[in-house]
């Protein structure tokens, strides 16, 4: 059995003594694209569907792991029983690794059953079904700083999104002197998002994702100082026109397909 390095949920398993393996010899089989459902529907009298879009599923994986040369012992089972069903009940990070690749992180949960495969002297093999929380995979989260404290003008910085998909990052403003912040993306049709009437080094956090916009102020709320429009990256090198002095920090994961 070939085997491979992989990491759940923060552990390194081969401190645990697990692998992933691959039972037969051959070719290889891996996650390429998620399933697709294309979305459409009918008008009376018309055999032509009209179509609305297609929805992309989740990435589903399958995975075996083996103790190899170990035994999959009672305390060695509730060990990697509970290692997938965390009390927390979130998807988990998981990755492995193979050589000359850049790690793709997965975020999973297993569903259906889980049975166990052994010689019966507790050595084999236990073969997992996961689901993903996207059709995506995703790199490891990156943090990138500008300091534009000193500015007095509108000032282009430049935003590489190195992944397929558009990227919504978290952002964190610190504003230096009382005023505006405006960042246009020159490169997606103008888009501009606008933060009005902030004060001087009071500190914004806003994802661009799901919408949320807090301050560093007590008793504070900022969603009606902001136009409703969310920071959206679009693919390759992105200009951003900054106007208003501040410090920003961006966290932010770039989606893979393939």
């Amino acid at each position: 059995m070939d085997s491979m390095y992989a990491t759940l949920n923060g552990v390194q398993l081969s401190d645990l003594g697990i692998y992933i393996v691959k039972l037969e010899s051959g070719m290889v089989t891996s996650p390429f694209l998620p399933s697709a459902e294309i979305i459409e529907d009918y008008a009376m009298n018309n055999p032509v569907p009209y179509y609305y879009g297609t929805k992309l599923n989740p990435l589903e994986l399958e995975v075996t792991f083996s103790k190899l040369e170990g035994y999959w012992t009672f305390e060695a089972r509730r060990e990697f029983a509970n290692l997938l069903t965390p009390d927390n009940d979130d998807y988990m990070e998981f990755y492995y690794h193979i050589d000359d690749e850049p790690n793709r992180i997965y975020y999973v949960k297993y569903i259906g059953g889980i049975d166990i495969t052994t010689n019966g002297k507790l050595q084999g093999y236990i073969t997992v079904r996961f689901r993903c929380d996207s059709p995506f995979s995703y790199s490891e989260t990156h943090e990138t700083i500008y300091d534009l404290s000193n500015i007095d003008n509108p000032t282009n910085i430049n935003f590489t999104n190195s992944g397929d998909s558009k990227l919504y990052p978290e952002l964190w403003i610190e504003k230096y002197g009382s005023g505006d912040i405006k960042i246009k993306n020159l490169t997606n049709g103008g888009y501009e998002f606008i933060l009005n009437s902030l004060l001087d080094t009071e500190t914004v956090y806003i994802n661009n994702e799901d919408g949320t916009i807090e301050s560093s102020l007590s008793d504070t709320y900022r969603y009606d100082d902001h136009n409703g429009v969310y920071v959206e990256i679009v693919k390759g090198i992105n200009t951003l026109q900054v106007t208003g002095a501040c410090k920003l920090r961006w966290r932010y994961r770039f989606k893979f397909k393939g």
